[in-house]
């Protein structure tokens, strides 16, 4: 029988050698290659609202929006680090568990058997459309301390990158020194990843036109100015979600450190095309 002193044993053991194998690869800086990249460097962050039907109770993949983006970022010619959510895969699982208040041996182990079911079905999607991707697994790599990340493979990223490969990571339960296991929201996992890597925007693609006001007219902008305005106006999810719907997206964009996101369609044709290439797209823009 597995015990929580066991798993957290495992779990911080195979956290080390991880991290031990990805140093002893001494992988060359490219510094140069990732300069020239840098300002071409864009985050893209699927909702699980847009690739999974987040009502069912049980994971059901969106096979087809998933490919009609993959067929997009297949057009872009920079690199690309893609996040996603988890959806019906993960969030009912979290709820039944209740893993966003306490560690479940049980639900941890469903719910990332889950999540990496749904994550292969992205990176397979992606291999189809000629994308180089590789998978960054965040139960393998990241470390987290009383849900806040204190480690991530930002290095491996970059050297990833600096050679075109497309980076995937995603939502899911990670180690973490003072409750042996948290959730990591794939929105704070995003934001985290573009703080480190100083990249100036980043898209959330998710299933509205950005974030509405009382009206429901798409917000044009949101700042740290009119945020506690707005606030009230920006709501949760209508669906099972353990991370705060969109009111949860555009507080972590707005925590970030000068980071500009978007907050757009992801399943309107030629969104994430237009994202990719240009930035110029309806949606909600957030200045942190």
């Amino acid at each position: 029988m597995i015990t929580k002193k066991s798993l957290h044993t495992l779990m911080l053991l195979f956290l080390c050698n991880t991290c031990t194998i990805l140093q002893s690869m001494r992988l060359r800086p490219l510094r140069s290659l990732a300069r020239r990249a840098k300002s071409k460097i864009k985050i893209l962050k699927l909702g699980g609202s847009i690739i999974t039907d987040k009502s069912a109770p049980i994971g059901i993949a969106k096979t087809d929006v998933i490919d009609c983006i993959a067929k997009q970022i297949a057009l872009y010619d920079h690199p690309v680090i893609l996040t996603h959510g988890t959806g019906s895969f993960g969030h009912p699982i979290y709820h039944a568990y209740n893993l966003e208040n306490e560690f479940n041996l049980e639900g941890t182990i469903k719910a990332y058997k889950a999540e990496k079911q749904l994550n292969n079905i992205v990176i397979d999607s992606l291999h189809r459309h000629g994308i180089n991707a590789i998978c960054i697994d965040p139960m393998h790599t990241i470390l987290c301390e009383d849900g806040n990340i204190k480690y991530a493979p930002i290095e491996l990223i970059k050297q990833l990158l600096a050679l075109g490969i497309t980076t995937v990571l995603f939502g899911t339960m990670v180690k973490d020194k003072k409750r042996i296991a948290c959730s990591l929201s794939s929105d704070k996992l995003t934001t985290h990843l573009a703080e480190m890597l100083h990249i100036s925007a980043t898209g959330f693609g998710s299933s509205e036109y950005g974030v509405y006001d009382m009206h429901g007219s798409v917000i044009p902008e949101i700042n740290p100015v009119n945020f506690e305005e707005l606030q009230q106006f920006i709501g949760g999810s209508e669906h099972i979600d353990t991370t705060g719907g969109m009111l949860g997206k555009v507080q972590e964009a707005l925590e970030a450190d000068s980071l500009t996101s978007f907050i757009f369609n992801g399943k309107q044709e030629d969104n994430v095309s237009q994202f990719l290439h240009s930035e110029d797209i309806l949606g909600t823009k957030i200045v942190s």
